[in-house]
């Protein structure tokens, strides 16, 4: 389980286990961390593909349109 981050990525319950949000997000999106901890997938904001859009345990951001936000934007996207 990945350590919780400062803006958006604080535990969240499951039931008896506790996951950060950054984990939620994860296996929700069915992807999975790079070795430098960045998450890669479609822009939630302009659609574009996986090169342009990375997330990790505190925010996101795409590198075509520009948007960025918190963990806790992104997932109500």
């Amino acid at each position: 389980m990945h350590a919780a981050g400062a803006a958006g990525g604080g535990p969240v319950s499951a039931g008896a286990a506790t996951t950060t949000l950054f984990d939620s997000l994860c296996a929700q999106l069915h992807a999975e961390p790079d070795r430098k901890g960045e998450v890669w997938i479609d822009c939630p904001s302009c659609g574009k593909d996986k090169k342009h859009f990375s997330f990790n345990e505190n925010t996101g951001h795409c590198f075509a349109c520009d948007y960025s936000g918190s963990l806790s934007q992104i997932a109500g996207l």
